[in-house]
């Protein structure tokens, strides 16, 4: 059974449970070429006017500027992204599917894409609202917000809970609070900062201003520290930053966002979202708790519609879902993020990482790595300390799996990967000062 997920940061086409198309939701026109994905991505800032970045978001038959002899409307190019994705599978024209939608999607824009892909051959046995699929696996007691990150805009739903039936409740969009509008104000800090050490302006032209969008995107999961390097008239200029001044460029996202959430309410954040630096910190000094959403959830949320419908059901748009009753916590963060029955006592709360003989100070952020590898980070959050793992590696706090953001305390040990004679644990421990 395949699935396609909409979210025009990163369009994803999965069959059988494998990933079979990761690309943006972004074109690049010109009178004799389509280019779509990553390829249309390494022109967004170099020809930033044959660029489009809104036609799924959009989703309607307007017309689009500039337009090409064989596309001229915002429906075309979605048309050529689904024919794309699906000639990189090997979905048959028989093959069951679901598509997973963003909860601001309305009955004509999944009408046209139901059209798109019948079109194409392709015949979805339905469409899921993609805050049910945290929702079927995230901890929604009562109510809870899904927050979904999307190219220019974020949608904040609402969900609630009842007889283990999870439905959508209300839906905000806000436009201009996207992954580009981040990605703008990440570019103008970096420019700053050049400007103050080098008097070099990386926007002085679109070729260069393109590389410091494709070093952020490539460098925005690592350390705390990020490098910029940029090539112009054969000399390469290099600027540092932290990612706390990628977080503070946000901030008013941040708070525009949250004003959607009801204060103290648990929030889901899809996993675009919770890329975004300095986002969970700024939760949880919020007041609020939060969870990700893991990246595999669709799948097992389209499974189980899949088994509840019946095989003469109407193609429809699903807005409730039953939850997964099985669900542990380790399929999300292990702890929600400021939750206050799991903050150590002063007494409890780490000051040093501890690897093999040497103690590094965990500060604001620490990054910690082994044989040269980034494995981890130690951060700061109100009066406690929060270990996020990195993607792909598997993470252990004292013999439990944990993913995202938790809670530690002085005395945790934290294994990366499986374990084995040869694995390294990094020890948590306070140091005081006794004058």
């Amino acid at each position: 059974m395949w699935s396609l997920e909409v979210n025009d940061v990163l369009l994803r086409l999965r069959n059988d449970g494998e990933t079979c198309y990761e690309q943006a939701g972004v074109a690049y026109l010109t009178n004799d070429t389509t280019a779509l994905g990553d390829d249309a991505l390494a022109q967004l800032f170099i020809h930033p006017v044959q660029c489009q970045t809104t036609y799924w978001q959009r989703m309607n038959e307007d017309a689009i500027e500039p337009r090409t002899r064989a596309i001229g409307k915002n429906s075309d190019l979605v048309y050529n992204q689904v024919v794309e994705a699906f000639s990189r599978s090997e979905v048959g024209l028989q093959d069951p599917g679901w598509v997973v939608v963003p909860s601001d999607f309305d009955n004509d824009q999944v009408g046209l894409l139901y059209g798109i892909l019948e079109y194409k051959h392709v015949r979805p046995r339905g469409f899921l609202d993609a805050a049910l699929v945290a929702g079927s696996k995230g901890t929604v007691s009562d109510s809870a917000f899904f927050v979904d990150l999307q190219l220019q805009r974020t949608v904040v739903t609402q969900l609630y809970q009842h007889d283990g039936q999870v439905e959508v409740v209300t839906v905000k969009s806000l436009p201009s609070a996207g992954y580009l509008q981040f990605v703008q104000r990440w570019i103008d800090t970096v420019a700053k900062r050049s400007l103050d050490e080098t008097r070099f302006d990386p926007r002085v032209s679109g070729t260069t201003e393109q590389q410091v969008f494709d070093r952020l995107c490539e460098r925005i999961d690592g350390g705390n520290e990020i490098v910029i390097s940029i090539e112009h008239h054969g000399e390469t200029r290099s600027t540092s930053l932290l990612q706390d001044e990628l977080a503070a460029s946000g901030i008013d996202i941040y708070d525009r966002i949250l004003s959607e959430c009801n204060p103290g309410t648990h929030l889901l954040l899809g996993e675009h979202a919770y890329r975004m630096p300095g986002f969970l910190e700024y939760i949880a000094g919020s007041g609020r708790t939060a969870e990700v959403c893991p990246t595999d959830a669709s799948v097992e949320a389209v499974a189980r519609v899949n088994e509840e419908i019946t095989e003469t059901a109407d193609v429809e748009l699903h807005k409730s879902i039953r939850r997964d009753t099985s669900a542990t916590s380790s399929t999300f963060r292990s702890r929600p993020v400021d939750q206050p029955t799991s903050t150590p006592t002063p007494s409890k709360v780490p000051t040093h990482a501890l690897l093999e003989d040497a103690a590094y100070p965990i500060g604001v952020q620490r990054s910690i790595s082994i044989d040269d590898v980034e494995v981890c980070s130690l951060y700061r959050a109100d009066d406690a300390v929060m270990l996020r793992t990195h993607d792909g590696r598997e993470t252990y706090v004292n013999g439990k799996s944990v993913d995202g953001s938790t809670i530690v305390a002085s005395g945790d040990r934290v294994r990366i990967g499986p374990e084995s004679p040869n694995a390294k644990e990094i020890v948590l421990i306070r140091v005081v000062d006794n004058g």
